[in-house]
């Protein structure tokens, strides 16, 4: 799940939610696949840049048509700014359509909306197949921000041959001014639109500053990007799936974004480019050809298959995989501890590492387990009981009495507490409390 429109502060109720329950049980977000995408913007007001807006481009196209999405824009605080529709002219490099200026002071409770469309506008139906733009704004009452949304449609008719294309002579975007000292965050929908300068005065292009998933914006849950772990997999039938990137470098469309109270998200990033995962068997049935097979196993008659994939998405389970381990390890791990230990031991032997995709680094399953471990101590399980090892066999007593006792390897596999172990590191669990033992 992912949502690159909102506040990104963690205060929209989403994210007041996951808070809730990220006290309760781990959660795991992707941070998004949106890092490599201008479909961000900020800017402070100032008397030298005293406006700044953009225009919308499609994702899909890239040609100017079919135009569709939502923007968000967010003060830094409770101070409005001013909102203006526009629609650019690309060839004769002005503006055909302008609404009127937005002044949210006029307004009751500083709150309004708007709505522009081929309908009910001479101009737009003579620029437009068809398409709207609606804006609303107001003070939002979970974070005292000042937010102005705006969602569009649009299909211009004019068209620019450009090298055997018909590119979009028209744009439609939005312009904003404020006061010095205000500032704003814009957000795209980062599926369908991005956003483009396309040389209108007082706007610029976006970029990917902001990229980072809402939903990871709270305190309490862990926001995971992507690095580069391999770019060749085994395909179905023989030989290898070989795919055109650099491994062990920070994946660049793997989202990332520094929040206005200063936190870095990611947090730290793990294998997601490329994974081999199971592929559920409906999918598989209706779209078999759209994904890379590497392997595949029959039982009971029905056929099961293994795929790669790419994304945050392959990210987040893998760390949810790796917490897990963890888990069985010290099950007393809050969501904050599980932060501390993979920020504090994440890799950052990486040639890019400055890269903000990264975070703290790559995530390091061993390196967290260990100081897991070490954080346990060897002294928590102390009198009346008594560890012993004979011929590689765990002991618990207290006094003459054997205790009941777990037993784990240094991966986080529990093991048969009554057998001959081989030579490790174990944790050994009594009644609560943790020893760290060393068999030799």
């Amino acid at each position: 799940m992912s949502s690159y429109l909102g506040p990104h502060d963690g205060t929209d109720i989403t994210n007041r939610y996951l808070d809730l329950l990220g006290q309760e049980a781990i959660i795991v977000f992707s941070a998004g696949n949106n890092g490599n995408k201008d479909a961000t913007l900020s800017h402070t007001f100032s008397e030298t840049a005293p406006m700044t807006g953009s225009m919308f481009e499609s994702l899909h196209t890239w040609t100017g048509h079919n135009v569709n999405g939502a923007l968000d824009i967010w003060s830094a605080d409770n101070r409005p700014f001013d909102i203006q529709l526009v629609v650019w002219d690309q060839a004769d490099k002005k503006i055909i359509y302008e609404s009127p200026w937005f002044h949210p002071e006029d307004y009751p409770a500083m709150a309004g909306n708007y709505t522009v469309s081929v309908s009910d506008n001479d101009v737009w139906r003579q620029t437009f197949r068809h398409g709207f733009m609606s804006l609303s704004f107001g003070i939002d009452p979970g974070n005292n921000r000042f937010n102005a949304a705006i969602d569009f449609d649009y299909d211009p008719i004019a068209d620019l041959p450009v090298e055997g294309r018909e590119w979009a002579r028209c744009v439609a975007g939005w312009r904003a001014r404020s006061r010095q000292d205000v500032s704003i965050d814009a957000y795209t929908d980062g599926i369908d639109s991005y956003m483009r300068w396309y040389g209108m005065p007082g706007q610029m292009n976006g970029n990917a500053d902001f990229s980072v998933n809402d939903m990871g914006c709270n305190r309490h849950t862990v926001c995971v990007g992507s690095w580069n772990s391999r770019n060749s997999f085994p395909a179905l039938g023989g030989g290898m799936h070989t795919l055109d990137f650099d491994e062990n470098i920070s994946t660049w469309w793997s989202s990332y974004g520094t929040l206005r109270d200063g936190r870095v998200l990611p947090h730290f990033c793990a294998p997601g480019n490329y994974l081999v995962s199971a592929m559920n068997s409906a999918y598989h049935d209706l779209y078999p050809d759209e994904r890379p097979m590497t392997a595949s196993a029959t039982v009971g008659g029905k056929t099961y298959y293994w795929y790669g994939e790419c994304g945050t998405s392959m990210a987040a389970p893998m760390t949810a995989g790796c917490i897990a381990l963890w888990l069985q390890a010290d099950p007393e791990l809050t969501v904050g501890d599980i932060i501390d230990v993979a920020t504090r031991t994440a890799r950052r032997d990486f040639t890019d590492i400055d890269s903000p995709h990264w975070g703290a680094g790559a995530l390091d399953a061993a390196a967290g387990l260990r100081l897991i471990i070490d954080r346990a101590g060897v002294d928590n399980v102390t009198n009346p009981f008594v560890i012993s090892v004979t011929g590689r066999v765990i002991t618990v007593t207290r006094g003459s009495e054997p205790v009941p006792f777990t037993v784990h390897d240094i991966s986080g596999r529990r093991q048969n507490a009554s057998s001959q172990l081989a030579p490790g590191i174990y944790i050994v669990r009594a009644e609560g409390h943790t020893a760290k033992i060393l068999i030799d």
